[in-house]
């Protein structure tokens, strides 16, 4: 009987032992491949048996047990912990993982400026979309600036500008004459016959106003035209939008108007990208994920 429990005992030693070896290999060649020295506590590595030959990770944040909706513990609750999923990271030969998501992100970062070649996980797409949006819009901003300061101390010319994108567009537009204030600049002559009235404002930070709108719809007792279209580089104040809803007039802001030149001119399109350092994930990204008492 002791000889068999000094067996058992004995196979137990010797399979933590190999594990241990095992894993210790496992490390050395990691750090050795990589060239890093940091290696974060409680992580376990193992051969990569993903089939998939891309390197990438997983985040999964941790919560409550029993949490309430805002994802805070839930105090009524007894024996309430923490539960930590586990974050996942595949690279090369290796595969990683780690509990906590900030120490992922944290050693995903030291891997990437090692050249290691991870692909974006989901919450770094959404990071690299949302940045890229904002400059997009301050590109857009920066171009409406130039149109603004272009034609400002001349609408004539801007009313001139805005026919001749009409025209680009396969739509036949006349400007009236720079003396007649009739309530409208360009009259569109559609294929199908139909016409269009078009008013063109030049302004900086000043919105268009109801009056202006019911000046434009005033002018359109004579015409008749099917189309009531308004343009300016700034935007609308909310009254203004509300009749134009009502009277059915087409309102064209300052970042629509540049959609339009973008698309009708020779202006090549927005062209920004985000670089890596712009779209990795940092701590504080991570956290927003999390409730706040974890």
């Amino acid at each position: 009987m002791e000889v068999i429990i000094y067996i058992i005992c004995l196979g137990i030693l010797l399979f933590f032992l190999f594990r241990f070896i095992y894993y210790f290999h496992l490390k050395s060649d990691f750090k050795r491949q990589y060239k890093v020295d940091y290696f974060p506590k409680r992580v376990k590595i193992h051969k990569n048996r993903s089939k998939n030959t891309e390197n990438y990770y997983t985040l999964n944040f941790p919560c409550w047990t029993y949490a309430n909706k805002d994802g805070s513990k839930d105090k009524r609750r007894s024996n309430n912990e923490i539960n930590y999923p586990g974050c996942d990271l595949y690279v090369d030969q290796f595969h990683i993982v780690i509990k906590n998501p900030l120490l992922m992100v944290e050693f995903v970062n030291i891997l990437r400026k090692h050249n290691a070649n991870i692909e974006k996980n989901r919450y770094e797409e959404n990071k690299e979309k949302r940045i890229l949006s904002e400059k997009k819009r301050d590109k857009e901003m920066e171009d409406l600036n130039d149109v603004i300061g272009r034609f400002k101390d001349n609408p004539y010319e801007f009313e001139k500008y805005c026919a001749k994108l009409y025209q680009l567009m396969g739509v036949d537009a006349k400007n009236t004459p720079s003396s007649n204030d009739g309530g409208y600049d360009i009259i569109l002559h559609y294929k199908n016959g139909e016409e269009g009235l078009v008013e063109c404002k030049c302004y900086n930070k000043s919105k268009v106003g109801r009056p202006l709108l019911q000046k434009l719809v005033g002018a359109n007792q004579l015409v008749g035209a099917e189309h009531l279209i308004f343009i300016t580089t700034s935007g609308y104040s909310e009254s203004a939008r509300e009749y134009a809803k009502e009277t059915g007039i087409e309102l064209i802001d300052g970042v629509q108007l540049m959609n339009m030149i973008y698309c009708y001119t020779r202006l090549e399109k927005i062209g920004t990208t985000v670089c890596r350092d712009e779209w990795s994930l940092c701590m504080e990204d991570v956290k927003q994920y999390m409730s706040e008492d974890i």
